[in-house]
Order: C-alpha cells, then sequence, then structure tokens
C-alpha cells in the first residue's frame, strides 16, 4: 500500500507539472456545461483490512463549469456498502454495513490531445456523513461486539484521471483519487461477552485511503 501511494503521488506531481505547464489550444468555441452520472466506484473503507473490491454502482452525479483555463465542479455522491465476514483477515470478522452521503467542490485542470485523449488533475473538498451498523469479532481477546458509528467527515480530495472525448456533446472518464480526511465520530459498542458491556465513545480521527478507481462517468457536454 505505501508503494501503491508513493507511485500515484509521484504521478500525482508529474501530472500537476505537466497539466498546468500546458495552455489549451486557441479554441474559442468550447461547451460551457458538463453533466455526468458516475456509472461505478471504488468503495474506499475496508474494515479489518479488506482487500477485495467493493464497487459501488450510480453513485452520484457531477456539475462543470467549464472555462478557458479550468472547470469548476461540483458532485454528490451516496454510496451503500454490505460486507462480507468472510473477506477480512485471519485475526478479525466483521460483517455488516456502511451508508455515506459525501458532497465535493473543487477544480479541475486538462488538455485535450488529438482531439479525443484529455488526461486531467482536480483538486476536491469534501464533507460526509456516514453511518456504520456491524458486528465485530477481535480474535485476540475473543470479544464479541455490535458497533453503531456516526460519523462527520472533512477532507480534500487529489485527483488524476483520463477522459475519452466520443463526440462533441460526449465522453466518459475514469478517475483516480486519494482522500485525506479528518472525522468527528460517535460510536456506541456493545460487548455481548459481557452483561454491561456498553459504552459510548466520541473520538477524532485522521485517516486516508486510495481509490484506483475513484469514479468511471459518462458526461454530457452542452
Amino acid at each position: 500500500m505505501i508503494k501503491l501511494k508513493t507511485c500515484f503521488i509521484s504521478f500525482f506531481l508529474f501530472i500537476n507539472v505537466f497539466l498546468f505547464g500546458q495552455t489549451h489550444p486557441e479554441n474559442k468555441e468550447f461547451n460551457k456545461w458538463t453533466l455526468g452520472t458516475i456509472l461505478v466506484s471504488e468503495n474506499n473503507w475496508r474494515p479489518t483490512l479488506q482487500t477485495n473490491f467493493i464497487p459501488n454502482f450510480f453513485p452520484g452525479i457531477i456539475a462543470k463549469y467549464n472555462l478557458e483555463k479550468f472547470s469548476l465542479r461540483v458532485g454528490i455522491e451516496h454510496t451503500q456498502t454490505i460486507y462480507d465476514p468472510n473477506q477480512g483477515n485471519c485475526y478479525f470478522y466483521f460483517d455488516g454495513y456502511k451508508r455515506e452521503t459525501l458532497l465535493r467542490v473543487g477544480i479541475e485542470k486538462g488538455i485535450i490531445i488529438k482531439r479525443f485523449f484529455k488526461p486531467l488533475f482536480a483538486l476536491d473538498v469534501f464533507i460526509s456523513n456516514s453511518y456504520s451498523d456491524g458486528n465485530f469479532l477481535d480474535w485476540y481477546s475473543g470479544s464479541n461486539y455490535k458497533t453503531y458509528i456516526n460519523s462527520f467527515n472533512v477532507g480534500v480530495r487529489p485527483t488524476i484521471g483520463i477522459e475519452f472525448i466520443l463526440s462533441e456533446s460526449l465522453s466518459i472518464s475514469l478517475e483516480s483519487n486519494c482522500d485525506f480526511q479528518w472525522s468527528k465520530r460517535n460510536i456506541d459498542r456493545v460487548n455481548l461477552t459481557l452483561d454491561d458491556g456498553f459504552e459510548n465513545i466520541e473520538d477524532n480521527i485522521f485517516s486516508n485511503s486510495f481509490n484506483s478507481i475513484g469514479a468511471f462517468s459518462l458526461n454530457y457536454h452542452f
């Protein structure tokens, strides 16, 4: 994972220098607006070190206002994921689900190459609210927990991607991103192995995650 993140950051810096060092071709005619639907994205929350790919289908929509040098963009996403307890590691067992609603705004820069291929770089800031409900078994201690987690999150999301222009009004795009987020969590936890095992925990945590498929989208330009 460290090697993967290092490669992502290196490529991120390369794309940043490459794209922002370029200018758009002289073209006075371009579409001012882009509306898109996210066809599929990767879930970035893997409890107990799950390594399986968990897709989200049609999780959100995006809108962009295209200026001559860059684009302003906004997106909203809602995901629900049900976890397979057989995909955990050998030390933990987890099953349950997580729901999250996320709003993001940001800036995007790209350059069209040979009229149909467009590398892009974007930086979004986001806020989200998530709720998870699940059973957690710790093989180390033998404790079995029922957990309810309500979390408010804020963060930044650097993104790199490619867009394939199908026609004057249609394109498809694939983005990869990293989330760096701060979370304020309220956790209700019941230890099912004890008679009086309820506890409420409030904490603040920082986390990061990498999504190889941050968004695979179909876009309409007008």
